[in-house]
């Protein structure tokens, strides 16, 4: 039993390794009588292996011990990092976004005190919640902006279009197309889509192949806003009510036809065939823009409350 209460020592369970132990004390006791003058050493030396693996299970425990307090600043230190994270806007937060992962790894691997755990969990969760929403508004806010951005490079090679439409002067259309050309360069957050569209608008304006009929385009426009407030369930002014009931109608009767369902395009799909209508007269697009503008900004906006 000495003997095998030494290999316990090595044994890599130190929970068997004291189960075992106290198992071999109890069986001790049921050994008979030996040599008087051998009982006490034997005892002794048994006692000190005893001792031995208590012990190590001792040394064990502190040092779990220590591991967890130390887990335990560790986990908080993540949870620090990930509430500066979160309050981080524009290009900090864009570059700190790698490290959310690692960060939330790290935190997962730990193994917490039972005292701090619980709260050391709900502040991870937290801190994890508050940095997807801040990257959420952040991707958001640059979609936005790189519509925005689109919109007004898009002015700009209307500006061009309506220049070579009017017979104005090769100088001042060439200046517009210039501008519109580093408008449409310096779009860096924009769909690839709308860049690509404005592109071969104003190669199309270059080539003479730019629809000049005003009237017309002017028509797609309201056609498009139509299609915007319906989508969006806006209210169309006055003036473009009886063009909407003929949309209606018309899709209406085109649906049964074929034996589909009528179903909205998204908004940015019609803003993509905004871009591509022919130049109007600057006064009238923009009060068209701005009533289409709305219906997107409508149509964010209950996005934003449906999540």
């Amino acid at each position: 039993m000495i003997a095998r209460t030494a290999e316990l020592l090595n044994l890599e369970d130190t929970r068997k390794a004291i189960d075992e132990t106290r198992n071999l004390q109890r069986t001790w006791k049921t050994v008979g009588i030996v040599p008087w003058n051998l009982d006490n050493a034997l005892w002794d030396e048994f006692r000190k292996q005893c001792d031995a693996v208590f012990q190590r299970s001792s040394q064990e425990s502190s040092a779990y011990a220590v591991t967890l307090e130390a887990n335990q600043a560790l986990a908080t230190t993540v949870c620090e990092e990930l509430e500066r994270i979160a309050g981080l806007t524009t290009a900090p937060l864009l570059s700190a976004v790698p490290q959310l992962d690692e960060l939330c790894a790290q935190f997962e691997s730990l193994d917490l005190p039972r005292t701090s755990a619980r709260a050391l969990r709900q502040r991870f969760s937290h801190a994890t919640d508050r940095c997807a929403e801040a990257v959420r508004r952040h991707r958001a806010a640059a979609a936005r902006r790189g519509w925005t951005d689109g919109f007004a490079a898009a002015a700009q090679v209307r500006a061009y279009a309506l220049a070579t439409v009017l017979g104005r002067t090769p100088a001042e259309y060439e200046a517009l197309r210039a501008s519109a050309a580093a408008a449409i360069a310096d779009l860096a957050h924009a769909p690839k889509a709308m860049r690509s569209i404005l592109e071969q608008r104003i190669a199309a304006v270059a080539a003479g192949t730019v629809n000049a009929d005003l009237a017309a385009n002017e028509a797609a426009l309201r056609l498009l806003c139509i299609r915007a407030e319906l989508i969006s369930g806006a209210a169309t002014p006055p003036e473009d009510a009886e063009l909407r009931r003929e949309y209606q109608m018309r899709r209406l009767v085109e649906s049964m036809g074929r034996g589909e369902r009528v179903t909205p395009a998204v908004l940015d799909d019609l803003a993509l065939e905004w871009l591509a209508v022919g130049p109007v007269e600057p006064a009238v697009h923009d009060g068209l823009l701005a009533r289409f503008e709305r219906c997107r900004s409508a149509d964010s906006s209950n996005s934003q409350d449906d999540v």
